[in-house]
């Protein structure tokens, strides 16, 4: 599910999403079945890696987008 979030993040023209918006993309892809605790469990360790970055943007809403790397 790791890679699939960060193709996803990557790919989309505007590369910054809600957990709501990545899980209804996710359930589009048909792929697999996914709990929203399993989305927010791998978003989780995708921020904690440092590979995406969390964003608040109102009171219990957050937006997730790849973390750019300085250049």
């Amino acid at each position: 599910m790791h890679e699939e979030i960060l193709e996803y993040l990557k790919n989309n023209s505007n590369p910054a999403d809600s957990e709501d918006g990545i899980i209804e993309w996710w359930q589009g892809l048909q792929v697999l079945k996914s709990s929203l605790d399993d989305l927010t469990e791998a978003l989780e360790e995708l921020e904690d890696r440092g590979a995406i970055e969390k964003n608040k943007m109102e009171k219990d809403f957050f937006i997730y987008r790849i973390r750019e790397t300085p250049s």
